[in-house]
Formats: structure tokens, sequence, C-alpha cells
């Protein structure tokens, strides 16, 4: 017999892990089939020469991967492990605090470095934890004093290192401000004392009234003065900031200050009431002193007023005293006066005419106001008025009263008369006016107590003695006023006539004319005289039906009808006179005149001729002017070279001695090149992106055209803007025209370009903790992020992450031109941890379900997709059939290693009410029992002739007829009924159709053990007493896997079954059927 031997085969090599801390045992396991010998080799010159070699101690140099080789008579086989990594606890740990010592309330920076750590934690004074490397901000107080740690840790353990000992300092405690007295008076030494704690040095700063301040802990003595008053404050003040503390208020007092002696009065009359009133101010007990003229003294601060006498006039003295001294006060002096005496009135004349001179004469003693009284209503306030000239009125007594402050004494004249002249002379000459030749007569009337004489006198030497002369003829020297004068031995009195009005017919007419040569158009003035002294009316008459009756009418424009001789006729009631003008020559300007420019529209440097007409009788000049200075004095000049200045309107003066006539052409249109020509550009900035507009400006232009780089063009003078680009540099070029020139001027620009900017590249998703190089094409940008609470980036470009979530990372890049942005959106991964899910345990089947998980980003699964099957993303659940699956949701997102939670889930079916049993007969007031095998249903009856338990399903009949019993199930996956229907007989109908009475017994059968392998033991109570039933074994699927028959003794079943290992593991249905019930049972086979 021959043997074939093979090399070895099944050859496998593994390492008990494939990451391992270092220092831990390292176990190598091989498999080989046909092998003689075998030989392991390593990292680290490792070797062994068995299968399965002893574990061993890994080193740092125990990296690496494993090869085994089995060997026989044939050859070799070799396997390898996976590669082994060798993971040691964290290195280069180092804390450290961002400054030392601080001031309590300032922030506190922990700065952490490790290497190989998976996580972090702090430990610090005041019970101060965190878990991340670099953690927040710390707002310190005294409680932050101390050493802080960090500890850093993988799964092969933990690395610690501390800080420095942070030394907290605080603001100055325990200040204190004292002064040495809190109530002194204005000039008394005030000292005070001040005080601090702290642990590094302390500058003082006092502050207080009066502006008062000092830099010393004690300052010097304080003179006090009123200003002191008040509180005084101490600041402590040291590198961590200041205290305050505040002295009591300190209290200053002065002597009485603003102490003053008012009286009521300071002029009395003896007899009146002095009264005395002081004020004086004073913070603390003051009392007071009065002293004064004939030994008067006080001790109130406003005494009771007293009764003066002449002794009471002088100065009176307050005094007002406190603890701090005393301040005086006097009252103005006071002067005590008596009423006026020895008081007499004289008249100068008892007798006298009216008009003459009264003078009254007073004399008195200690007045100090006068007053005259007398007749007439006479009034006067001097002691010795000025004299009154008298009138008929002033006959009477005069009074003098004389006063001073104290009263009044009076004294009387002698009675005075006063005469008067004649009085209601009157004189009266009629008629008036009167014509020269008419007789006038004069009357008069005068009244006087004593004799009289009367006097006439008038124009022309008139005079006569009688009150009433006999009438004479007037002539012109008649006119006049006449007077007559009564006299007595008073005097005279006079009156006069109106003036007497003597009437001839006007005389001294003239009439002239002014001027007597004028021009058609010109003004005519007529100027007439006349003199009469009464009433007269005028009329001027002329040629062209001119008429006036105005003295001297208003001139008026004349024309060539004007000319001839004008009338003036004056009229009064005794006649009229006239007078006649030189005779009037009237001439005129010149007419038709025109003027005319042949062309009306040239180009600069071309001929315009002028053309003029005029007509005029007498002597005429001709006057050309126009646009640049142009003239001539020649009708029709010669033609002229025109210039841009020629444009415009050419007038014609055609002058004679009337004036002159203008006539003016057309506007005379003379085209010259274009001026003002300018082109400008105007940008927002000089880069691509900003407006940018061309402007001009051209006077005498009609037509303009821009040109300029990459193809501009534009027919308007400031077309509109456009967006510059870097192609907009250049020449841009503007020509203005008209229809005899063109002119053109040229602008440059220089457009510089945006900033360039590409976009981020480099991975955006990162793990907390962990970092990313992003990079942009274009560089020298300034990186950003807009979230550092959740990635932080340098200037690199290194983002790090720091809690989970999102950040908007923004790269700028800047020039002259403004800032180009590129943005990415980093994603920080949590470190996955557990994630417990939730949702429903229950799922009907066909029916769906949302499964929640605490964390995002996690996939779904389910052990047993023909029972429940869940979406992988959206964790949506959908029963499929009865039984249970379980839920898992496992979160990986390369940040950690995955984590996984489950929920079990029970998938059940809709509820089938299935069949109800039992006898369909009963008698009134019999029960019997209706049976369901489904179980957890409620019963119930809908014609009430009988009632039924909900739960039992017992049945008693109450009244004849059909009624129904209903079975109804419920779970949460809907809701089934079905229905019984049944008979109640009376007494007598149950005896005729032989119904008797029913045995109620309870169907309670159940299995045991439960669960089982496959055979178990049913038993129970049944509602039949002896008979024949089936039981039916079925599976989730509804098949039925088992059937046997059994027999029903005396109202139990007691039935072994043994299927044995036939039965699968899983959920069951057993249900048992006889004639008049059912019972379904759930159970469990496990193998």
């Amino acid at each position: 017999m021959v043997t074939v031997i093979t090399m070895p085969t099944t050859v496998s090599a593994t390492a008990s892990a494939t990451t391992i801390c270092l220092g831990n045992t390292l176990t190598l396991t091989g498999t080989s089939t046909g092998a003689i010998s075998y030989s392991w080799v390593g990292p680290g010159s490792y070797s062994a020469a068995a299968l399965n070699p002893p574990g061993f101690a890994t080193t740092a140099a125990s990296a690496g991967i494993y090869t085994l080789t089995a060997t026989n008579t044939c050859g070799n086989t070799s396997a390898t492990t996976a590669s082994v990594t060798i993971v040691t606890v964290p290195t280069a740990v180092t804390a450290s605090l961002s400054a030392t010592p601080l001031c309590a309330g300032d922030a506190l920076t922990l700065t952490g470095a490790a290497s190989g750590a998976t996580s972090y934690s702090w430990s610090g004074p005041g019970s101060y934890s965190a878990a991340v490397l670099n953690p927040p901000v710390i707002t310190t107080s005294t409680a932050s004093a101390g050493i802080y740690t960090l500890t850093a840790t993988n799964v092969c353990g933990n690395t610690t290192a501390t800080t420095a000992s942070l030394v907290i300092n605080t603001v100055p405690a325990a200040v204190s401000a004292t002064a040495n007295s809190t109530t002194v008076c204005a000039g008394d030494a005030l000292t005070l004392t001040g005080g601090a704690t702290s642990s590094i040095p302390v500058t003082y700063g006092w502050s207080g009234p009066g502006g008062y301040s000092s830099s010393a802990q004690n300052p010097p003595v304080i003179t006090t003065t009123t200003a002191s008053a008040g509180i005084y404050t101490i600041t402590a003040t040291n590198a961590c900031g200041n205290t305050t503390a505040t002295t009591a208020s300190v209290v200053v007092n002065t002597v009485p200050t603003a102490v003053t002696a008012t009286p009521n009065a300071t002029a009395l009359c003896s007899g009146d009431v002095l009264t005395l009133t002081g004020t004086a101010t004073s913070p603390i007990t003051t009392t007071y002193s009065w002293s004064g003229p004939n030994g008067y003294t006080s001790t109130d601060l406003s005494p009771v007023g007293f009764t003066t006498s002449t002794l009471s006039a002088g100065v009176y003295t307050l005094t007002a005293t406190n603890t701090c001294g005393n301040t005086t006060a006097t009252t103005a002096a006071i002067v005590i006066n008596t009423i006026p005496s020895a008081v007499t009135a004289i008249a100068s004349d008892t007798t006298l005419c009216a008009g003459d001179a009264l003078t009254l004469t007073g004399t008195v003693t200690n007045a100090t106001s006068y007053q005259w009284d007398g007749p007439n209503s006479y009034v006067s306030t001097n002691l010795n008025p000025a004299a009154i000239i008298t009138s008929t009125l002033s006959t009477g007594v005069y009074t003098l009263t004389a006063t001073n402050g104290c009263g009044s004494t009076t004294g009387t004249t002698a009675l005075v008369t006063v005469n008067r002249t004649p009085t209601l002379v009157t004189a009266t000459a009629a008629p008036t006016p009167l014509c020269s030749g008419a007789t006038l007569t004069l009357t008069g009337t005068a009244t006087s107590p004593i004799t009289t004489t009367y006097s006439w006198a008038g124009p022309n030497a008139y005079a006569s003695t009688d009150l009433s002369p006999i009438g004479f003829v007037t002539s012109t020297a008649s006119a006049g006023v006449y007077t007559l004068t009564a006299t007595n031995s008073c005097g005279s009195t006079t009156a006069i006539t109106a003036s007497v009005i003597v009437r001839t017919v006007p005389t001294g007419v003239t009439a002239t004319a002014s001027p007597t040569t004028l021009c058609s158009g010109g003004t005519l003035s007529l100027t007439g005289t006349s003199s009469s002294p009464i009433t007269t009316t005028y009329s001027w008459s002329g040629p062209n039906s001119y008429s006036s009756a105005v003295l001297n009418p208003a001139p008026f424009v004349t024309s060539t009808l004007s000319a001839g001789v004008y009338t003036l006729t004056a009229t009064n009631i005794c006649g009229s006179t006239t007078a006649t003008t030189a005779s009037v020559i009237v001439n005129r300007t010149p007419t038709g005149v025109t003027a005319s420019a042949t062309p009306t529209s040239v180009c600069s440097g071309a001929t315009l001729t002028l053309t003029g007409t005029a007509t005029s009788p007498i002597s005429t000049t001709y006057s050309w002017a126009g646009p640049g200075g142009y003239s001539s004095a020649v009708l029709n000049p010669a033609g002229f070279t025109t210039t841009p200045a020629s444009g415009g309107i050419y007038t014609l003066t055609a002058t004679n001695t009337c004036g002159n006539t203008t006539a003016i052409t057309v506007s005379v249109i003379v085209v010259g090149p274009p001026t003002g020509v300018s082109a400008n550009i105007v940008v927002g900035a000089l880069c691509s992106g900003f407006p940018m507009s061309l402007v001009g400006t051209a006077t005498n232009a009609t037509n303009y055209n821009w040109s300029g780089p990459a193809g501009y063009n534009s027919a308007l003078l400031n077309p509109p803007a456009f967006t510059a680009s870097t192609a907009s540099s250049g020449t841009y070029t503007l020509s203005a025209g008209n229809s005899c020139f063109t002119v053109t001027a040229t602008a440059s620009i220089v457009i510089a370009p945006l900033p360039a900017m590409g976009p981020i590249t480099g991975s955006t998703t990162i793990c907390v903790g962990g970092v990313s190089n992003l990079s942009d094409t274009v560089l020298s940008g300034v990186w950003s992020s807009a979230n550092p609470a959740v990635a932080t980036i340098n200037g690199m470009g290194i983002v790090t992450g720091v809690t989970p979530g999102t950040a908007m990372i923004s790269y700028t890049n800047t020039n002259s031109c403004g800032t180009a942005l590129a943005t990415t959106t980093v994603t920080i991964l949590p470190i996955p941890t557990f994630i417990p899910v939730t949702g429903s345990s229950m799922l009907c089947q066909g029916s769906a379900s949302l499964y929640l998980g605490g964390l995002s980003g996690g996939t779904w699964a389910s052990n047993n997709p023909s029972v429940a099957t869940i979406d992988a993303s959206s964790g949506l659940a959908t029963g499929m059939m009865p039984g249970t699956a379980i839920i898992s949701y496992t979160v990986s997102n390369g940040c950690g290693a995955p984590v996984t939670d489950t929920i079990a889930v029970n998938v059940i079916t809709a509820p089938d009410a299935g069949n109800i049993f039992g006898p369909v007969r009963l008698c009134m007031s019999d029960t019997i029992r209706l049976y369901n095998y489904t179980t957890g249903g409620t019963w119930h009856v809908v014609n009430n002739h009988a009632a039924i338990t909900s739960t039992g399903g017992l049945v008693t009949g109450i009244t004849s007829g059909v009624d129904t019993a209903y079975y109804v199930v419920s779970n949460m996956c809907g809701t089934d009924t079905t229905r019984y229907p049944f008979y109640v007989y009376t007494p007598a109908q149950c005896a005729a159709l032989g119904v008797g009475a029913v045995t109620v017994n309870d169907i309670n059968c159940s299995i045991y053990p439960n669960p089982n392998a496959g055979s178990f033991t049913l038993s129970g109570s049944w509602i039949e007493g002896d008979n024949e039933a089936t039981i039916e074994i079925i599976d989730l699927l509804g098949q039925v896997v088992y059937k046997k028959s059994i027999t029903i003794n005396n109202y139990k079943i007691d039935e072994q079954v043994q299927i044995g290992g036939d039965l699968s593991s899983g959920m069951y249905m057993l249900r048992i059927n006889s004639a008049n019930a059912h019972q379904a049972i759930r159970f469990t086979v496990s193998q």
C-alpha cells in the first residue's frame, strides 16, 4: 500500500489581541493539519517552536506581524497573524496656567498637552473639574487658589501633570476710616486715621468735603472750616482693585451767622410802637441780648414792641452767643418825630382883576409836606407856590395844610375878590362875501358890570366908536377883518368879524404851452394862471377837440393832430377872462424801419450781409449794433467775415430830432467749433466690479461719440454707468461735433482686479479633539471660525474639533480692491457614547412604528426580519408576522469604538374574536355559560332578555325572547366582535320543549411546564361532564402541526402530550374543541 503525504494544510496563525497595552501578555495560537514541527517568528527577534507557544509580556518592540511555519517531510506552509499594535499610556502630558498670581474675578485659562490620550480630566481647588484638554476660561475666586491636575487617559491607563500653584489675591479688606471728633468748631483741628489689610502692597487716597484729598494713610491734622463738614472717604488700592470706607459725618459748628437786627420802622412819631426783630443762624444752642437808647434791654431774639418817646431815638444792638463765640448786629438809627406847628397862610392882595397875579405865602415849623387848597379847585404842594393868574373863579378863601409823618396843621387867608374885563363881546359883518360896490353893515355886542367904551377898526383905515355903526359902500380895499374893542377899568376885550371878501372878475389870466415845437408822441404841458379871491372855474379848448376843466391840466401825449393854438377861460360869479397859447408845432420819429441779415445760418469764417430801410421827413442818422461788438453807421453796410462771436441778433437804429426807431434781424446762427470739450472718468474705486461712468463736457456741440477699450462706444455725452473690469483699462476718447467742426478729448484709467479666491479643500468631518488641515489655492489669506466653541482654526488652516456640531470656516483674501471670501462647513462628530433606544416594545403585524436613538448617524438592524424589518437610516420598523425581533441601533462614526443598544419588539396580530360556543336555549332565571377560545375579551347582550357577566360569560334568563350575545376582543392593533344568538323561554315553554336546567362549569385548562421541550401535561376543568374532544397545536404560520383526540371525564381534562423534538423552538397555540366549548392556550417550545 502507498501512502501519499502532502505539505501541511489548514495552517492559521492568530494573536490573542491585535491592539494590546505595553506589558500585557500576548498569546499566539496556531492550527495545522499534517505538520510534524512548527516555527513562530515575529518582531523583536521573537521565535518559538510550539504550535501554541506560551504567552509573553509585550514591549514596544513586540508590535508587528507574527508568522507560523508548519513543516513535514514534504515541505512547509506559513500563515501570519494580523498586525499587532502596542499601545502605551499617554505621554508628554503637561498642564499650565495662563498666569499666576491673579486677582479674584480674573479669567484663568488652563492649557494641557498630551500624546496618545483619548480622554482628559482636570481637577483642582474648589472641586473644579473638566473633561476637555483645554477647558473653557474660569472666572476665579479665592477658592480657585492651588494646584490643578490634568489626567490624560487611554485604554492602557493614564498619566497626570500638575500646574504651578495658582495664587489668588483680593482687593484690600478690613478698610477703616475714623475722625478724632465728629463735632468741632470752625478752626478746630481734625485728625483722620485709616487702616486696611492686604497680602500685596497698598496705596491710600483720602477724599472729603471742600475738595479735601490726601495720599497718606494717616494724613496731617486739618484746620477745619465750615467747608470741612461731611463724610471723609479712604480708598485702599492694590493691584486687584480698591476698597473704600467712610468716617462718621463730621459736623463743623460756627459762631452764629446771618445775625440781623431790624426795626419795624426807622422813623416813627412820638407815641408809636417800635418793634425790634432779630434773626440768627446757629446749629447749636444760642442766647440773645438787645441793648439801646434810654437804657433799653431784652433777652428775646424778637422782643415785644414798646411805645416810643423822643428819648427812644438812636441805634439798637443785638448780640447772638453760642459755645463757639458771639456775633452782633445793629439797627439803623431810629428817628422820633412830632406834628408840624406855627402854621400861617397870607394872600398878596384881596381885591384884583381877573388875570392879575395872586401870591400865596405860608410859614410852618417841622413839616415835611404842604398843600394849598382854594377856589376853582386850586391845589399846590409848595409852601410858597408860584403866583396864580386869577380869573373870576379865583374869588374865595385859600387854606394851607402842613403835614409830616406824625400828622397835619392848617392856616387860612382873608377873602380874595377878583373882577373881570367885558365879556360876551361879538363882532359881525354882513353880507360876506360880496362884490365890489355893495354895502357892508357891522354889528357888535358886549357884557360888562362896570362902565365900558367901544372902538371898531378895519381895512382901508375904517374906524367907529359905535357898538353897531351905520353900513358903508365897499371897494376891493374893504376886504379883510373888522375888530370891535370893549374896555372897562380891568382892561379890554376884542372880537373880530369873519374876514370880509370883496369879489372881482378873474385877473392876471395867462395860457402857456410847453414846448411849442415837439415830436409826435412827446408830452405837451399846458399851464394857466389866474387871480380871483373867490371860486373860479376854468376851461381849456384846442386842436383835435382838446378840452380840460383844470387850470393846469395833466400833460398829454401828442400826435400830429395836436398842432395849433390852445385857449384858457377863467370864470367866477362876477364874470370871466380868457387867454391863448402860442401856436404848437408837432413833428414825428422815422417810420418803416426794417433790418435783415443774409444768410441767417453760417459757419464761422463766412460773409454776413446786413440790409436796412427807413422813412423820415427830417434829417436822419443810422446805427447798426450786433454780437461781438459789431457796429456800423451806414444804412446798408458792406458784408463782413463772421466768427463764433458773430452769432445773434443785429439791431438797426434810425434817429432824427424826434427820437429813434429800431428794427432787428432774425437771430443769426454762427456755427463755431465746440469748446470746453473734456473727457472725465468717474469710478467708485479703481477696482473690478465697481460702477464706472464716463462724464463729458462740451459747449456748442450737437453730436457726441465715445470710444474706448474692449470696443467701447457710445453716442451720449454722459453715457450710462457700467461695471468696470480689468478690460476697462485704457484711454477713452470723446468726440464732440456740430455741422461745421469736430473736437476731441481723452481720459485714461487703469482698473485693478479683485482679490482671487479658490475653493477650500480638505476633510470637513472631524472628531472632537481631532484635527484636519484645510487649504486653498490662493495663499496669504486669513482663516477664521464662525463658531470657535465647536471648531477652532489656526493661521495654517488646521481645524481642531472642540464640541459636536457644525461651524462655518471662512478664508478671506484682501487686496486694495476688497476682500474675497470662501467658506466651508465642518462637522464635528462626537465620541460615541451610550445611546439608549426608545420606542414601543409592541408592534402590530402590517403596521409601522418609528424608533429613536440617542445619537444621530447610526444604523438600524433587525435580528429577525421575517418578524420585523427596520429601515437602516430612518428607524421606521414594520411588523411582518407574529413573533419577537431584536431591534439594534449602532453608531460608528470613526471617532471611537462603535456603540450599540437594542430593544426587544413583539409583533402581534390584529385580534380575532373567534367563535362562541355554549347552549342556545335557557329558561327564565336559569344560568348558562358561553365560551370563546380567544381570551381577554368582554361579553354583552343587546336585547336585554338576559343578563351576562362581562368577563365570565355567565348568562341568566330574564324575559322570554331571542337575544344575541357579543364577544369583543381588543388590543393595540384593533377590535374584533363575534355574535351568538340564543333563546330565553318561560317556565311553561321550557316544560313543553323539555328544556331542563343547565349545570354551569368553567373552562379552565392549562399547560405545564410552559415553556417546555415538546412534552407537557394538559389539565383542568371543562363544561361538559363526559364527552369527546380534540386538541390541535398550531404554529405561528397558522399550520396545524399536531392533532389528537382526547376524552373528557366528569368535567375534567388530564392528558399527557409527548411530541418531543418534532417541534422546533418558538411560540405555539394549543386549541381544545368539544361539542359545546373551545379553549386556546399559548405556550413556548425551547429546544
